[in-house]
Parts: C-alpha cells; sequence; structure tokens
C-alpha cells in the first residue's frame, strides 16, 4: 500500500480549492446579503467578547476587588486560583478565536460567490443549516462523517 506524500496531499488540497471556487453559490445577492449581515453581527458580538476577556483575565495578580494594588501578600491559594482562571479565559479565547477565522473565510466566500458549498463533496449546503452555523463550511452529512474518524 503506497501512502501519500505531502506533495501529494498539498496537490489534493490545491484541488479541492480549485474545484471550491470553480463552483459559484446557489444563493443570490439578497440571500448573500442576509448571511453576510447575520456573520457580521456574530463577528461583532465575539471580538466585544474576546476584547473583555483578554482585559479580565489579563489583568495582574495581587489587586484587589476594587483593582487597586492591595497591601497584602498573595496567599498561593489566591494564586493558584488567578492562574486557573487566567489558564480557562486563555482556552475559551482560542476557541473564539478559531470561531473568528471560520467567520473571515465565509465572508470571503460570500465575496468570492463560493459560499455554502461543501469543501468535501462540493454540493450545497442546506440553507437551515447555513442559518443555524452562518460560518459552515461542510454538509451535514460530510460533517457527520467527518467526526466519526
Amino acid at each position: 500500500m503506497k501512502k501519500n506524500t505531502t506533495k501529494q496531499k498539498q496537490t489534493k488540497v490545491g484541488n479541492r480549492e480549485n474545484k471550491t471556487a470553480s463552483i459559484k453559490t446557489h444563493f443570490n445577492s439578497s440571500k448573500l446579503k442576509e448571511f453576510k449581515c447575520q456573520l457580521l453581527k456574530i463577528k461583532s458580538y465575539l471580538t466585544q467578547e474576546i476584547s473583555t476577556i483578554e482585559e479580565k483575565s489579563l489583568k495582574g495578580s495581587g489587586r484587589d476587588g476594587t483593582g487597586n494594588l492591595s497591601n497584602l501578600p498573595i496567599h498561593l491559594a489566591d494564586a493558584g486560583s488567578d492562574t486557573y482562571e487566567q489558564d480557562f479565559s486563555l482556552g475559551i479565547l482560542e476557541g473564539e478565536d478559531a470561531e473568528l477565522k471560520e467567520i473571515e473565510e465565509s465572508l470571503d466566500r460570500i465575496a468570492d460567490k463560493t459560499y455554502g458549498i461543501c469543501e468535501e463533496c462540493f454540493n450545497p449546503i442546506n440553507e437551515n443549516r447555513l442559518k443555524a452555523i452562518p460560518y459552515a463550511r461542510f454538509c451535514t452529512k460530510c460533517k457527520q462523517a467527518m467526526e466519526k474518524k
């Protein structure tokens, strides 16, 4: 059995991108505008959320409830709680950053008129799926197959 080399994999990915680019969306410009507005609203919300989380999680420890430096030494348990909260917040940030990237790519697909085309099978993605997850890149069938792997 022959293994795929990196170059062969890149060629397959490149071919997939070329094929997706050649297949145009089945949505009219009015519908694309609706999806674009929905994506921009989500993007705005996530950007605000990320800003708020960064602000809260990246504050230095050793502050009291008002944000002023405390004269009391930091207890190890408090330092551990601060570290846990920062790690937790950073995990949330990673997920929201990934979602923002997906939204940006969806906006690019709208501009390219390839929005709503499954990147795996090249069939149209169901409109109801896109209403639920407007940055979906795969149809339900392909996404389920990927999750099983």
